[in-house]
């Protein structure tokens, strides 16, 4: 099992949050907006004041490195198929069974499995707020997936190769998403406030992407086994698995509920936010429903440098249904065209999808000018539990940048007119 000490991590996120305590003077200034006294990695961060535009970007990496199921790890070698079983009497169907069987009883089932995974996602969004208690929020996302895999003993005889690297990139699905206050203990400068978040997400991001980058296509020659009457499968044309498309190909609702408590110069709250899948896309399947709850504290080191600590906790369901190219046997099997063939990959098998990842965070804000914050955030889990055989995530890193822009509508609009200057930060 590749596993972090809880215990370990957390003393030292809470040892170095102690740390930026000691080092802060006394200034008696407080953290009027920083960035919606949110870390801006958690939904629903970065509300602006009333009558006031902001404009976020988000650039996260996020690295993902072997296979485990459930809690424990699992040798990739142990998961890759062993040479077909054969003789010159056996029928594709046969041997697809046979080799079937074969694989559920031992767990050497699949032709490639994936060894390592990046993506790189870069999110804008743009808020305004109409009151003091209600925000919309638009937001898109680019995407780049990168996953190397790894060929059984066979492929890499037939191919003289022992990995690629399926690659996809994108546009994502756009959200649309409303907050508002619902409760405060003061309507003008509220220490404790409770927020209802409501949205959709649009089906923007493609789920038609291609398996371009795989090393067998454009067929020319039957393979040696031409007992089973097959010819080279053109798996550039297929398309590929569910991990890798860009979006969810369906309308999917979004809600949540955000809980915010200040007493200067700490800050501190939680948000927990559900997204569902109420229907299958075109091709046949829905991907699962998704629950976070992200609870942080922040301390304010100076007058413009904030810092974060987190606890991240997300379940995902599986996939319901089937891409109906998998369903017919014309993609996603060990041999094409064959629904009674194992599954190519683990990432093509539906039950191979879903579960639980526990991490934690730290992160520091930075303003460098009024109205503008920089944030830096890394994330470690400390612990996963998987459906099936899935990668392990290994860790991300987070940058934000955030502008509020007043309209001539905003307090803040007008205060500039009247100073010449305003030296308190965020």
């Amino acid at each position: 099992m590749k596993s972090y000490s809880f215990t370990g991590v957390t003393a030292a996120l809470a040892l170095s949050f102690v740390s930026f305590a000691s080092i802060q003077a006394d200034t008696g200034l407080c953290c009027l907006h920083c960035g919606g006294n949110m870390p801006l990695n958690i939904l629903g961060a970065g509300i602006p004041e009333t009558h006031e535009f902001r404009f976020k970007i988000k650039a996260m990496h996020m690295s993902m490195r072997g296979v485990q199921s459930g809690y424990n790890e699992k040798p990739i070698a142990e998961t890759l198929s062993l040479p077909a079983s054969m003789s010159m009497g056996m029928d594709a169907n046969t041997m697809a069974i046979s080799n079937r069987i074969r694989g559920e009883l031992t767990g050497r089932k699949y032709m490639a499995v994936p060894q390592r995974m990046y993506m790189n996602m870069y999110d804008l969004s743009m808020a305004y707020s109409f009151t003091d208690r209600f925000a919309a929020m638009v937001m898109t996302m680019y995407q780049e997936k990168f996953m190397k895999m790894k060929f059984n003993p066979m492929m890499q005889s037939m191919l003289g190769m022992s990995h690629y690297t399926m690659e996809s990139r994108g546009m994502t699905d756009t959200m649309i998403m409303g907050k508002y206050r619902i409760l405060e203990d003061d309507t003008l400068a509220p220490t404790n406030q409770l927020s209802i978040i409501a949205g959709l997400s649009l089906p923007t991001g493609s789920i038609d992407e291609k398996n371009s980058k795989h090393p067998l296509g454009n067929p020319t020659a039957p393979l040696d086994l031409t007992t089973f009457n097959n010819t080279v499968p053109d798996r550039k044309s297929e398309p590929m698995p569910y991990s890798m498309q860009m979006g969810s190909g369906t309308f999917d609702p979004i809600a949540g509920i955000a809980y915010q408590g200040s007493a200067s110069p700490f800050w501190w709250g939680a948000t927990f936010t559900y997204k569902g899948r109420a229907y299958k896309n075109k091709h046949g399947y829905a991907l699962g429903d998704e629950y976070k709850l992200d609870a942080y504290a922040m301390y304010q080191i100076s007058y413009n440098v904030v810092s974060h600590i987190q606890f991240n906790a997300e379940w995902i369901n599986g996939i319901r249904g089937e891409h109906e190219d998998a369903y017919k046997g014309d993609a996603g099997r060990s041999i094409d065209g064959n629904l009674l063939s194992e599954y190519m990959s683990p990432a093509w098998d539906p039950r191979n999808y879903g579960g639980e990842v526990l991490s934690v965070s730290a992160g520091i804000q930075w303003q460098p000018i009024p109205l503008q914050i920089l944030e830096v955030t890394a994330t470690v889990p400390v612990s996963q539990r998987w459906n099936g055989l899935q990668m392990t995530r290994e860790y991300s890193v987070q940058v934000a940048y955030y502008v509020e822009i007043p309209t001539s509508g905003s307090v803040r609009h007008e205060k500039k007119k009247k100073a010449k200057t305003d030296d308190i930060g965020f």
